[in-house]
C-alpha cells in the first residue's frame, strides 16, 4: 500500500470509493452525501483539493482531504473502503500525513477535524500522538414517525396534519442546500 498525493488522481479513480462513502453516510446518519461527493470529485478533477489517497494495486481504497481557512487547517474527510477493516492502520496513516502537512504549512496556527462517520475516539490516536486536545460532540437522533416520535409530530396517517402546534421557536421544513 502507498499513500500518495490526492492531486495525482481523477474523479474516475475516486468515484467508486465516494459512492461507497455515500452509502455509509446514508446508513449511519440518514444523510444524502451525493452532492458533497460530486463537489469533491469536481475539486479532484481540477487538481485543487489537497489531501492523500491510499492506493493498492493501482486502486484507490481510502482518502483524506483538508482545506485552508485563513490561519486554520480543516480536515474535511477521511474514508477507507469497508470501514478500514481489511486495511488495518490505513486511516491512521492517512490522518498522520494530513496532520503533518497541516502542521508544516506556513501560516497555519490551528487544525480542526469533525469526522462525523467515525465512532467517538476511533481515529483519535494520530491526533493524540501530536498533542491535540479532544472536544467530544454529542449527536442526537429523534424519530419523526411512530411511537418514538414526540406527540406534536404524531399524525394518525402519513399526510395528515400535525395534531398539535409546534413548540415556540421550532420550525419544520424540507432540507435545502442553503442549510449547509
Amino acid at each position: 500500500m502507498e499513500i500518495l498525493d490526492l492531486r495525482h488522481f481523477s474523479s474516475n479513480d475516486l468515484r467508486p470509493l465516494l459512492e461507497q462513502e455515500s452509502q455509509v453516510w446514508s446508513r449511519l446518519l440518514a444523510w444524502d452525501y451525493s452532492s458533497s461527493a460530486e463537489m469533491i470529485l469536481r475539486y479532484v478533477d481540477a487538481k485543487i483539493l489537497p489531501g492523500y489517497a491510499a492506493v493498492e494495486r493501482k486502486r484507490v481504497f481510502g482518502y483524506s482531504f483538508f482545506v485552508y481557512e485563513g490561519s486554520k487547517g480543516v480536515i474535511g474527510d477521511l474514508f477507507v473502503a469497508n470501514g478500514g477493516a481489511t486495511h488495518n492502520g490505513t486511516e491512521q496513516r492517512l490522518l498522520t500525513h494530513v496532520i503533518e502537512t497541516l502542521q508544516q504549512s506556513p501560516g497555519i496556527h490551528r487544525v480542526e477535524a469533525q469526522l462525523l462517520v467515525h465512532d467517538t475516539g476511533t481515529v483519535a490516536q494520530p491526533f493524540a500522538a501530536q498533542g491535540f486536545r479532544r472536544h467530544p460532540r454529542l449527536f442526537m437522533v429523534l424519530p419523526l414517525r411512530g411511537d418514538g416520535a414526540p406527540e406534536f409530530l404524531r399524525a394518525t396517517r402519513p399526510g395528515d396534519p400535525l395534531p398539535k402546534p409546534l413548540p415556540l421557536g421550532l420550525e419544520l421544513r424540507k432540507w435545502t442546500e442553503d442549510d449547509f
